[in-house]
């Protein structure tokens, strides 16, 4: 995140709760979280992007909230013409996910619902 707010001026808040998941549903979940970064950076215009991670019980939801430019997210999948939406959504399928965007007049908020593994637990 040190990198993300020194090379690009942007102000970033977080908040996060333990998890528990497997190796590679993680390594999915980051580079979800890092695509959808680097298109609000890239295309939203933003100064300030707020992350949460939050667990409940047996889902984990993890938000991302920014101040740029609005946008429709499905709308824009479907005329996307680079493989950065192509890539949240199959790994969105791949980790048996679910992605949300609630709409706003400002900015953009993205949910992303993940529900915990009997094997994720140990």
């Amino acid at each position: 995140m040190k990198g993300l707010k020194k090379w690009n001026h942007i102000s970033i808040s977080e908040s996060y709760d333990t998890i528990a998941i497997s190796l590679s549903d993680s390594y999915e979940i980051y580079r979800i979280v890092q695509e959808i970064t680097a298109n609000i950076i890239k295309h939203g215009k933003a100064s300030h992007i707020n992350f949460r991670l939050t667990n409940k019980e047996k889902q984990i939801i993890i938000e991302v909230l920014d101040d740029g430019n609005a946008f429709d997210f499905f709308k824009k999948l479907q005329e996307a013409q680079g493989m950065g939406l192509k890539n949240i959504t199959s790994r969105i399928s791949q980790i048996k996910a679910k992605i949300v965007q609630i709409p706003l007049s400002t900015g953009n908020r993205i949910k992303i619902y993940y529900d915990v593994k009997d094997s994720d637990c140990g």
